[in-house]
């Protein structure tokens, strides 16, 4: 007699047994666990005096994507289901699988394909992907930057006519321009965050405003939902006891934290990717030219400062030797007529190299501290790099700047992480890093604001351009990430000197 395990479906969760009777094997449950586990990294953040800004510290743990229940059956969510179906035929059980969940609508998932091939001109591979969606119950598409992802999410909801849809974002930005782009083939798009409340057949949340939602949604479409996946934000994801889920990521596993394991858990595993190289081959991104910068000043500002914060103040925000190098990349690529973004982490940053460059305008978040806190703004008063009174952003001027950066009315912006994510300047010559940082993340997100072709200006390629910082051991290793994380892309480096960059065998080799 074959083996049999008995998988039980209710909500958003499964029960494993032998036959609802007797606990699983001992020998099957060891297959199994080392699958729903991942390493935690864990940071504990404590206040420190300067800046009134927080440190970190952190340690790691063994996180375990299941629980026994009290008849020792195992339990955990539903979007590992494929994984363990996949261990127990391998193992050549017997599966039977038994869904409580009540009964949708017949109709309720019925494909309207028409809908969709007369609204719609497909992308290349647009298609396929949206195949994946419709033949899975769940799952993450992992694609590109430009891939065209928000057109995606237009498109299943024209598929599924019959399905009440959520879609959840992390940012109002993304959130706005989702709306705009559905209010063109969906009548009454609700929208709730950002001060709005109102819903529809397919309605958009910020994530901060899940709380309004009845969690009743068949479908719940999740963009950026590398994003999505902190404590508090997978409490309300796990809400939707009874709904299809799908995320969209151009960076599933790049998380310090590793909480990214999460995904699979609530939405099931990856039904389709595409990769920057593939994208390039089929003409969706231009090919990217990292051009490096030297900045090799003669004293290190951040010798012997230990706190984080004051490194990256001093070292990086304030550093007037390394702004000074960036602008005047900046201002020459201006003065071409180039398009050219420079994305920075802090409000500081941003307006140290606004002094530098008055002709560039800035973006950053209308809630931004330094429009708040009253003592910062006399600190930035005081350094000159506000007057008195000066309101930074408002909701308004963000929203304007992002259309004239679009229709390429303005040239040069200086931008926090707003931009970072969610904008589509499709003319765009040339992306300045000026962070400084190494997370994975933004160096997959950053560069993709620069990769989008354009039928207008008709760029060959975009240009990416980035600091080695030689005087400091730290940013120095951190330059050198970025490099690598860059060369596994395949992008095109050049030297400052103008040579090209190559890795051969973990190490440089440049040649002209």
């Amino acid at each position: 007699m074959s083996n049999i395990v008995k998988i039980v479906k209710s909500g958003s969760l499964i029960q494993l047994s032998a036959d609802g009777e007797q606990p699983l094997d001992p020998y099957i449950l060891r297959k199994i666990e080392p699958q729903l586990c991942y390493n935690h990294v864990r940071f504990n953040w404590a206040q420190v005096a300067y800046g009134g800004r927080k440190e970190s510290s952190f340690e790691s743990e063994t996180v375990r994507l299941f629980e026994y229940d009290s008849d020792n059956f195992l339990v955990t969510q539903k979007g590992f289901l494929p994984r363990l179906r996949k261990i127990f035929r391998d193992e050549e059980y017997e599966i039977c699988l038994i869904d409580y969940n009540e009964p949708k609508a017949p109709n309720t998932y019925k494909e309207n394909w028409d809908s969709v091939v007369s609204s719609f001109n497909f992308r290349p591979q647009q298609d396929v992907c949206l195949t994946c969606v419709a033949s899975s119950e769940g799952g993450i598409i992992d694609a590109i930057t430009a891939f065209g992802k928000m057109y995606v999410i237009a498109m299943i909801c024209c598929l599924y006519r019959n399905a009440k849809i959520d879609i959840v974002v992390s940012r109002k930005d993304v959130a706005d321009s989702i709306q705009r782009l559905l209010s063109k083939y969906i009548p009454m798009v609700g929208r709730v965050g950002g001060g709005k409340k109102v819903k529809g057949r397919v309605t958009v949340y910020t994530v901060r405003s899940l709380n309004h939602s009845g969690y009743d949604a068949d479908i719940v479409l999740a963009d950026e939902v590398h994003e999505l996946v902190t404590d508090s934000n997978r409490l309300f994801l796990s809400r939707y006891t009874d709904a299809r889920m799908y995320g969209f990521t151009a960076s599933k596993e790049t998380r310090m934290d590793n909480a990214h394991h999460h995904l699979e858990a609530m939405f099931g595993p990856t039904i389709f990717k595409i990769n920057y190289q593939a994208g390039e081959k089929l003409g969706l991104v231009v090919p990217i030219v990292v051009q490096w910068l030297t900045v090799r000043p003669e004293t290190n500002p951040c010798r012997n400062l230990s706190n984080i914060t004051s490194q990256k103040r001093f070292g990086i925000w304030q550093h007037e030797a390394r702004n000074e190098i960036i602008a005047d990349k900046a201002r020459k690529l201006f003065d071409q007529n180039q398009q050219v973004l420079i994305l920075v982490d802090t409000v500081e940053h941003m307006l140290n190299l606004k002094k530098l460059l008055p002709e560039f305008a800035v973006c950053c978040s209308e809630n931004a501290e330094v429009n708040s806190n009253d003592k910062m703004h006399s600190a930035y008063v005081e350094a000159g790099l506000l007057e008195e009174g000066e309101v930074v952003m408002t909701a308004a001027q963000r929203e304007q700047t992002r259309r004239d950066f679009e229709r390429r009315d303005l040239l040069g912006v200086i931008a926090t992480g707003v931009w970072a994510v969610g904008v589509s300047f499709d003319g765009l010559n040339a992306l300045i890093r000026a962070d400084g940082s190494s997370s994975e993340t933004a160096n997959i997100q950053l560069p993709g604001r620069v990769c989008r072709t354009d039928s207008v200006t008709d760029k060959s390629c975009g240009i990416l351009i980035d600091c080695i910082d030689y005087w400091d051991n730290k940013y120095r290793n951190k330059s050198f990430s970025r490099r690598r994380s860059y060369s596994t892309r395949g992008w095109t480096q050049l030297n400052p000197d103008g040579s090209v960059w190559n890795e051969i065998k973990g190490s440089s080799h440049a040649k002209k």
